[in-house]
């Protein structure tokens, strides 16, 4: 397990970039071979209305060997205001469940749920009818992992609620909203994934990129401390005579749960712009993985991650306790 990298489908239902799924296949199959780990379908598809349609485009890229992310809008979303009741969606929020259910015996892995209307205040009834629909949802295809993207600035409207739904991961974008990474990464349970939304520019500018690098790596640490201090707290399998690199392991388990995206889900992905960009992504997530030095010899100028935590009150488990409280 590692971080992963991903496209991101786009925010709103619109016309494909191509008309054709076959042209679409072919793009998808451009990106799987530039080693994106998850590519979201172009297509944003009503859940409840378009099952037919989900199902041919994720059949179509499968038979192409790509594992594709379907895209979708929620039925919450997709109803009008007046409308965003549980009596009144109660047949869509229940044919969106289907069609979940029948992507997961088609053998999907994840599915991107597009639920703008959590970027704006929400009245009572709305927020049981998301809560309503995402417990079904979830009752319908529980080994299906679902991508909950809110929409710019949800966090702030309705942090409470967006952390309280049973799916798998949750998408910020970092670059509009980067007030709002620290609340998420603290927040969110230890099991959920993050994925996150990155602005990078190309060339990359070593001192951004280094930036940014540090961000992530402090992001997956976070991620991962409770897990590994659980672990370490077990002398078995460890090696007692060992030294234990508590904080790369901390990484390491933190960046399993870690998707990392463009910040730009409308973007064509295959300019050359945007497959730039793509690239900088792999590097970056390339480096969470395996460390640092992929970034080439520059990167070593910034601190490391254990150097951050010198003056925190409990000892690393590397070094003797110094007395310092």
């Amino acid at each position: 397990m590692a971080a992963a990298v991903s496209t991101l489908g786009p925010a709103t239902a619109k016309p494909s970039l191509n008309a054709e799924l076959a042209d679409r296949c072919i793009r998808y199959k451009a990106l799987a071979d530039l080693g994106i780990d998850q590519i979201a379908s172009e297509t944003v598809f009503d859940l409840a209305e378009a099952g037919p349609e989900i199902l041919r485009e994720f059949a179509e890229a499968r038979s192409k060997g790509i594992r594709l992310r379907p895209t979708v809008q929620s039925p919450v979303s997709s109803a009008e205001p007046a409308r965003r009741r549980v009596a009144d969606l109660a047949g869509v929020i229940s044919r969106a469940a289907s069609n979940l259910k029948a992507l997961a015996a088609a053998g999907a892995d994840w599915v991107q749920i597009n639920e703008p209307c959590l970027a704006m205040a929400l009245d009572r009834e709305t927020a049981e009818a998301i809560s309503t629909s995402y417990g079904l949802f979830a009752q319908a295809a529980p080994q299906l992992k679902l991508l909950l993207v809110p929409g710019r600035g949800a966090l702030s409207c309705n942090h409470g609620l967006i952390l309280s739904l049973p799916v798998t991961g949750i998408h910020l974008d970092c670059y509009a909203e980067p007030d709002q990474l620290a609340d998420l990464v603290v927040d969110a349970a230890p099991e959920s994934y993050l994925s996150l939304g990155i602005s990078c520019t190309f060339p990359p500018v070593p001192e951004d990129l280094l930036g940014i690098f540090e961000q992530l790596e402090l992001v997956a640490l976070q991620r991962g401390l409770v897990e590994t201090a659980r672990a370490c707290a077990n002398p078995w399998p460890v090696d007692l005579g060992g030294r234990i690199d508590f904080e790369r392991l901390a990484v390491e388990r933190g960046a399993d749960r870690l998707i990392l995206a463009t910040s730009h889900p409308d973007q064509d992905a295959m300019t050359p712009e945007a497959l730039q960009q793509l690239g900088v992504v792999v590097s970056l997530a390339r480096a969470l993985n395996i460390g640092r030095q992929c970034l080439g010899s520059w990167a070593w100028q910034g601190a490391n991650v254990v150097s951050m935590f010198t003056n925190r009150s409990a000892p690393s488990p590397q070094q003797p306790a110094s007395g310092r409280r």
